[in-house]
């Protein structure tokens, strides 16, 4: 297997684990605070669980159909749906990234001149998910599509 297809698995495999790892502190959180909003919180774990579903779907095509098994109609549109799902969050991770780097160090100017950790900690969390993202779902498409090739070639040198 090539090395970019190596680094494709390595990346779902720590998307699937941070996206866990956010759900749980998530879940943690809010028991903590026992909090009424169950809307929202149900909506807050629903958006990391999206990004590990489309690990976990990415991960399977790799081990299972690469390099050239075309995988079944159901599985493309569970493939296609997280891929969206994917996208809708890393979109709304960016806004809310860029938010918290607003409030950090552009609104609360004193906050700015002191060390906080906690918020840069967490933004520097959210920059790894959104960037290992980026980087899922435009390997993804190459994924798709290779797969795809490589089915039709192996097709056509059959029959030829």
């Amino acid at each position: 297997m090539p090395l970019k297809w190596k680094l494709f698995r390595i990346a779902n495999y720590f998307q699937a684990a941070l996206g866990l790892g956010i759900s749980g502190f998530v879940i943690y959180d809010f028991g903590l605070r026992d909090s009424g909003n169950i809307p929202i919180s149900l909506l807050v774990i629903t958006f990391p669980l999206s990004l590990v579903s489309n690990s976990i779907i990415n991960i399977y095509l790799l081990e299972k159909y690469f390099p050239e098994n075309m995988f079944a109609r159901g599985l493309s549109r569970a493939s296609r749906v997280f891929f969206v799902l994917s996208l809708i969050t890393l979109a709304l991770l960016l806004a809310l990234a860029i938010f918290a780097l607003t409030v950090l160090f552009f609104i609360n100017r004193s906050v700015a001149d002191e060390p906080n950790t906690r918020g840069r900690i967490t933004l520097l969390i959210l920059v790894l998910v959104i960037s290992t993202g980026i980087y899922i779902c435009r390997m993804q498409i190459v994924l798709r599509k290779t797969i795809r090739r490589n089915y039709q070639k192996a097709v056509d040198s059959f029959l030829n």
